[in-house]
């Protein structure tokens, strides 16, 4: 946001519908819906989306990056109202100055594991020279989103690229668009 204006502006946001919390009201809120009925959809306790910082003083000519955050651990569709009331120059009192309607759809991932096991036997004489063995492993993301997926190892176990290359120990995550990905297992 950048003040545009000639005098500064003291800003502060809230959610429509949702109190400005201090730090204690929010523990109590929180110690307050432990005995609710779950059957029941009570309204929840703080918004889902938050936006900081939440109060800034907005001198003139000067910007400041704001960050909007939202999450949810259920799949559903949030839609909240964001309020922007301002302090303008030596004005006493609050007025609200601007409104942000955000919207967004939580979806569940759908991750497609070729399978849930993978075994690995070797039978050994002690003139055989042990080679290396490859298991195949698909990730298919069956959503139409991006997904990101780490895959954790201990040893003697890698993943290996389709080519059967060992990727490096320090390899980064990847995101996975939608629809697709195989790899292999492989036993060192």
């Amino acid at each position: 946001m950048t003040n545009r204006g000639r005098r500064t502006h003291q800003l502060y946001w809230s959610t429509e519908g949702f109190p400005t919390f201090s730090h204690r009201d929010r523990l109590r809120a929180i110690s307050n819906t432990k005995g609710t009925d779950s059957s029941q959809s009570p309204k929840p306790a703080c918004p889902v989306f938050k936006l900081q910082p939440l109060r800034t003083e907005l001198m003139p000519g000067k910007t400041v990056e704001m960050v909007l955050e939202g999450s949810s651990s259920t799949p559903q569709v949030v839609k909240e109202r964001l309020l922007c009331h301002a302090v303008v120059g030596s004005k006493a009192g609050k007025a609200q100055i601007m409104q942000m309607d955000v919207t967004c759809e939580f979806v569940d991932p759908v991750l497609q594991v070729s399978t849930r096991e993978i075994a690995f036997r070797v039978e050994k004489l002690p003139s055989d020279v042990l080679s290396l063995q490859h298991k195949p492993l698909s990730l298919k993301n069956m959503s139409s989103l991006p997904l990101g997926v780490v895959l954790a190892l201990d040893q003697p176990f890698r993943v290996c690229d389709a080519a059967r290359q060992p990727l490096p120990a320090d390899v980064q995550p990847t995101e996975a668009g939608g629809r697709g990905g195989t790899s292999f297992l492989h036993r060192i």
